[in-house]
């Protein structure tokens, strides 16, 4: 393939519900290069032969005198056109989440297979954190991989509410595990707090039974549930948080707790997931913030109570959410990251 020094082309889903860690990825990414993201409708991951046909045609249109960057959840969807087209161009797959972690059982099989022979026929994958990297060789074997973490914004520090704020900016799915925080926030109801969370699907998905949830354990009026919040809603949001919960199953990065951190906010996150890695700054391993099991409320429901009832351990992980959150990468640094390796590997 010939040099080139064009930055890659960025394709993105068209068709998403709402924004996504992903899909901000994407545009931040493209808007480094000062570009946009080239988007791409389909059913993706379930396309039809009509949106496999489209996406074929927009590689073939792109392919050539620049690496194409190509979002997982279409490319590792389409194997075969991965393949056609990376046998003349750079195509790079940009795995944001492996496409079984979110799928239901049945369908995980199929999803593996795909994506596995997709990642193989590609130039090369994109992954947001050394924890995807291990997670993507444990599922799918040896490949050439790009760690490129998401990057962050300059924040102020968060001025944070009274009674004290936990907030959760997540979808309305089951990986994301709002079913733990019910259970755990009604275990600490006799203290002061109130709880913000806003996501896509609010009245679909779990959704419904998430607001029967709220009002069965009598949390109506502590606990707030909202659809997606973006641009000066989101930052409205972070200004008034205290501590960010995020219990998810599954994370290859969890930007939402890096978007935290710069401003200030610690958080509670998953264990075993990268969300925890995300805690831990360069200077130690003392986080900002605690890593907890996913399974068990209880944990989760004790930790909250000792993070609302102690001021110094409040305090602490405040400090040290201002300290990580000045050591995450910016979206500069992501995107010349990105920018350099597929450009010398286009060489």
């Amino acid at each position: 393939m010939p040099p080139t020094d064009r930055p890659p082309l960025v394709l993105s889903p068209a068709d998403l519900p709402g924004p996504s860690g992903g899909t901000v990825y994407n545009t931040r990414l493209a808007r480094e290069w000062g570009t946009e993201p080239v988007p791409v409708a389909g059913a993706w991951p379930h396309p039809d032969a009509a949106d496999l046909a489209q996406l074929e045609q927009v590689l073939h249109a792109h392919a050539g005198d620049r690496p194409l960057l190509v979002d997982g959840i279409i490319g590792c969807a389409a194997p075969e056109a991965v393949a056609r087209v990376s046998a003349h161009a750079a195509v790079w797959l940009l795995v944001h989440l492996p496409l079984p972690a979110d799928a239901a059982s049945a369908e995980a099989p199929r999803l593996a297979r795909s994506e596995g022979a997709a990642l193989h026929a590609a130039t090369g994958v994109v992954v947001t954190s050394g924890w995807a990297e291990r997670d993507v060789r444990r599922r799918y074997g040896d490949l050439p991989l790009l760690v490129a973490e998401p990057g962050t914004d300059p924040s102020p520090p968060s001025r944070g509410s009274e009674p004290p704020r936990l907030f959760t900016p997540a979808a309305y799915t089951v990986r994301k595990n709002h079913v733990l925080l019910l259970q755990a926030l009604t275990a600490v109801q006799d203290l002061s707090w109130t709880a913000h969370w806003v996501g896509t699907g609010p009245d679909r998905g779990t959704g419904p039974s998430l607001r029967a949830g709220i009002e069965a354990g009598h949390l109506a009026g502590r606990v707030r549930m909202d659809g997606p919040a973006t641009g000066t809603l989101m930052e409205r949001a972070w200004d008034a948080a205290d501590l960010l919960l995020l219990p998810s199953t599954s994370e290859t990065y969890a930007m939402v707790v890096a978007e935290a951190l710069s401003h200030g906010i610690p958080a509670f996150v998953s264990a075993g997931t990268a969300a925890a890695q995300t805690l831990v700054g360069t200077d130690g391993d003392d986080p900002a913030g605690a890593a907890l099991d996913p399974q068990l409320p209880q944990e989760w429901a004790a930790t909250l109570r000792r993070w609302l009832e102690d001021t110094a351990l409040r305090r602490h992980w405040s400090t040290r959410a201002r300290s990580r959150g000045r050591q995450l990468p910016t979206w500069a640094d992501t995107a010349h990251t990105v920018h350099t390796h597929l450009s010398q590997e286009h060489r």
